[in-house]
């Protein structure tokens, strides 16, 4: 039997598509932007986990840094850090400006 989507987007079992109810394409067809929206705002949340990593991963090496204990390498991974936190504000910058 096949599946329709109710009203309230609910997928259901009808052998015949009731009236208000959707094929699988017109529901997302219709909800499209919706369901994009909800999508961005869902990358902007891993954004921001992402970049709250990235300041929880740069406290060593900061910290190694201003009392003088610091190794080459801590420098080296903070240069990498804000670049991978660079290329993700401007990824959110993005998303937000598309609303």
């Amino acid at each position: 039997m096949p599946e329709f989507i109710s009203p309230k987007g609910n997928p259901e079992i009808w052998e015949e598509k009731p009236e208000g109810y959707f094929t699988s394409a017109e529901w997302f067809e219709a909800h499209k932007e919706e369901m994009a929206k909800a999508a961005r705002e869902a990358r902007i949340k891993e954004i921001d986990a992402e970049l709250l990593q990235y300041d929880l991963k740069s406290i060593r090496p900061l910290r190694a840094i201003e009392n003088g204990t610091d190794e080459t390498d801590d420098h080296e991974r903070l240069v990498g850090i804000r670049r991978l936190a660079e290329k993700l504000r401007e990824e959110r910058k993005e998303l937000v400006e598309k609303g």
